[in-house]
């Protein structure tokens, strides 16, 4: 699920209500092209609201295209506005009136109040409830090259894994992924939040936690600097989108769920 962000304020604008329009219509014939390139199932795309239904393979990336395209619309033109996005991953047999209205809950209050608008949101349901909640402001979500740091992050573990003894499984099996949220809560203080002295250490604590985690699936050629350039991006995706200064594991989680492709092998949690 996307919405713009910003235009209701500005409709009120006579002067920018025919350029507006324009923007709108531009931007709803396209996406019914956009979701079928990654696969996906049109619902509904009208004015600035899309919803679909798209693989968990594409569902990232479709969002990304949807929000390029949606910029394109108005660029160079006196308007002022982003979009926000709200991806709930479910099985494929839960309730869609229930996951219709979860996505609405998770835009307003993750995407757009929590997170400050133009952002994207992704909740995990599993059972009763969410297993993962990750909100990111999209600058803070792509890279320089316009890819998901998640992505990138997710492509070592894999690379790592292929080279392992446990390639099936490897280090998404192992207790790392799992730890850091110990990790976390001994770096926190009352007011959950990490203070700047103990980044550096956390930072530390960590690389040597995925180091050992990569020995025991045999992978003992990983080095310190090699383990930095996992762990300093995944911490970066685990900060909260307004407070940098506040952190948990979901991003690790996701990472996870997105790399086993939302099937659970034997993690020991």
């Amino acid at each position: 699920m996307m919405d713009g962000d910003h235009l209701g304020r500005q409709m009120s604008d006579i002067n920018k209500q025919p350029i507006i329009t324009q923007g709108l219509a531009e931007f709803t014939q396209k996406v019914p092209d956009i979701v079928a390139n990654h696969n996906g199932f049109l619902i509904y795309a009208g004015g600035d609201d899309v919803l679909a239904i798209l693989p968990l393979e594409d569902a990232l990336d479709c969002a990304k295209a949807v929000r390029i395209h949606y910029q394109d619309c108005f660029k160079d033109k006196p308007v002022t506005t982003s979009i926000s996005a709200a991806i709930i991953y479910a099985h494929i047999n839960a309730p869609l009136k229930n996951l219709l209205h979860k996505a609405h809950q998770v835009l307003d209050d993750d995407a757009k109040a929590a997170a400050g608008r133009d952002a994207l949101a992704v909740h995990v349901y599993k059972g009763s409830g969410p297993a993962v909640q990750w909100a990111k402001k999209w600058d803070d979500a792509l890279n320089t090259d316009g890819d998901y740091y998640l992505n990138a992050i997710q492509a070592k573990l894999i690379r790592l894994n292929s080279d392992s003894n446990d390639s099936e499984e490897g280090i998404f099996s192992s207790k790392f992924l799992y730890q850091i949220r110990h990790r976390f809560s001994l770096f926190k203080t009352e007011t959950q939040t990490l203070s700047d002295e103990n980044n550096q250490l956390l930072t530390d604590l960590l690389c040597a936690d995925f180091i050992q985690s990569a020995r025991g699936i045999g992978r003992t050629d990983i080095t310190l600097k090699m383990a930095r350039e996992l762990i300093q991006p995944l911490l970066a995706q685990c900060k909260n989108p307004l407070n940098n200064n506040h952190i948990d594991e979901n991003a690790a989680l996701l990472v996870r769920f997105l790399a086993q492709k939302g099937i659970e092998r034997g993690a020991n949690a």
